[in-house]
């Protein structure tokens, strides 16, 4: 048994070598760390914006950081919470829009982002492949984890991966109509405005992430760590000459 820790920082190269190749996460980024930061610098906002959402009978309004140790891990944390509050959040700035201050001004930009067929498509979008690759994360953290389960893992997150690209995930499928993104009926409280970010590019970027996982790990299929799954129980070589080959490599 192992802890595959350095995996996980390669799950996060993996992820940004992805999104800089499509700049896929940048549409996500403008919408949640402006909001996040709104938010989090005036207890006066967060008063207000829970007061909304005791009145429409939803939970307390609570926006993660979306940086952390852990980028990857951070980052769905406070995509979940963008997701999951939106309705106060735009029910709040919708009323703060019309004060004639630097914070009315503010909201009338955010709520622009908050209501894009784009951002809403994305963010997503975004968090069905963040709970994939976070699994594995998790995976490989845990000190009971056996190091031939590793590629199993790695290839589990390959196949969800390249499913998403003909059926979209949970989390997305929650915004559609009939397998297509609805910028009408979506799970907001209003239309969202603009289209939805076209499949050609969610499909690049997903297509991005694999070949990066694949090539992030691919000292895997070198020795020793390719000689390693000799250990699992179905692998064991049954023959003396076999046994004699694996042990003369290890």
């Amino acid at each position: 048994m192992c802890s595959f820790r350095f995996g996980v920082s390669k799950l996060e190269l993996l992820l940004l070598d992805a999104t800089k190749a499509t700049d896929f996460i940048d549409i996500v980024e403008k919408g949640v760390d402006p909001i996040y930061r709104f938010y989090y610098g005036s207890g006066k906002r967060r008063r207000e914006v829970n007061a909304i959402s005791a009145v429409i009978d939803e939970d307390p309004v609570y926006l993660s950081a979306p940086c952390g140790t852990r980028w990857m891990v951070s980052r769905l944390r406070a995509y979940k919470a963008v997701i999951k509050n939106d309705n106060s959040v735009i029910l709040h700035m919708e009323e703060a829009s019309n004060r004639k201050t630097e914070e009315g001004a503010k909201c009338v930009g955010y709520l622009k982002v908050l209501k894009s067929a784009t951002f809403v498509d994305g963010l997503h979008s975004m968090v069905d492949v963040l709970e994939v690759l976070a699994n594995v994360s998790l995976a490989f953290q845990r000190n009971y984890l056996f190091i031939y389960d590793v590629d199993v893992k790695l290839c589990e997150a390959r196949i969800k991966l390249e499913v998403f690209k003909h059926n979209r995930g949970d989390v997305y499928m929650a915004t559609c109509k009939d397998g297509k993104f609805d910028s009408k009926n979506n799970g907001h409280i209003t239309s969202l405005k603009g289209t939805g970010i076209p499949e050609t590019v969610k499909n690049s970027f997903l297509e991005n992430s694999v070949k990066f996982l694949e090539k992030r790990f691919s000292f895997l299929k070198d020795t020793p760590f390719s000689d390693f799954h000799v250990l699992e129980p179905r692998n064991i070589p049954r023959s003396d000459a076999k046994l004699h080959k694996v042990m003369f490599r290890l």
